[in-house]
């Protein structure tokens, strides 16, 4: 008779004594999709319940694939996961420095960042929060994103902006307009919608305002963009 030797996640052995009894808790209970400011309330509730075990964020994790990239990663690493989304995720368990070591490494090796300083996360999230409202939310986002990012953040809006514009050299405006264009180039590539559906669709006042603002970015109007026919759109996880 064969005896198979399993070969044991070094990461894993690590914690044998101290699973978390909230381990039934899985973040399938959530649309891992949801971003912060759709269900606010859920999400105290969850982070309540975890008592906070350990957040980490993830610079470059800006779309659905890359959320499905970091988990898998996790769980070959034998790292149980509470709840994931764009550029954050919450683990089941307190990670010490080693764990956070491999995978920071891991991460690097496909292209994201573990973010450790303070101000590197707030940035991290400020994006993240932007990315979410203009590229993934499922209903046209028709709010203020001074207020979103406030009231998500816990933060005066004038340092959300402070910060953001000492690190990333350009105003959390023009990030906005930014993301906007680079949507607008998407749905214009994939020809899905007419010019007007997605004026409204990026919460835009008019068509001419949509019109004046890409010609601004990006020197040539929708219909001129259109009719090269090449993606010439940013990816996400260039940003």
């Amino acid at each position: 008779m064969t005896t198979t030797n399993t070969v044991e996640s070094p990461l894993a052995s690590s914690r044998l004594n101290r699973r978390c009894s909230s381990r039934s808790i899985i973040n399938k209970n959530f649309d891992d999709y949801l971003f912060p400011f759709i269900f606010p309330n859920q999400k105290t509730h969850l982070f309540s319940l975890l008592q906070m075990k350990t957040k980490l964020y993830i610079k470059h994790m800006v779309c659905p694939r890359c959320i499905e990239t970091v988990r898998e990663l996790l769980h070959d690493l034998k790292i149980e996961i509470a709840y994931i989304q764009l550029g954050e995720v919450v683990t089941l368990h307190v990670l010490n420095k080693e764990e956070k070591q491999v995978i920071q490494n891991q991460l690097s090796q496909r292209g994201f960042e573990l973010l450790e300083d303070k101000t590197s996360k707030l940035i991290g999230q400020i994006k993240s929060i932007i990315i979410g409202a203009i590229h993934h939310s499922q209903e046209p986002f028709v709010g203020n994103y001074s207020e979103l990012l406030s009231n998500q953040l816990h933060h005066d809006y004038s340092y959300l902006s402070r910060q953001f514009s000492s690190v990333e050299g350009i105003t959390i405006e023009k990030f906005v307009l930014s993301q906007k264009i680079e949507k607008v180039k998407e749905l214009l590539f994939y020809g899905e919608l007419t010019l007007s559906e997605i004026a409204f669709q990026l919460n835009y006042s008019s068509l001419a305002h949509l019109s004046s603002q890409f010609k601004k970015e990006t020197g040539m109007t929708p219909t001129e963009f259109k009719k090269q026919r090449k993606p010439r759109h940013r990816s996400l996880d260039s940003i």
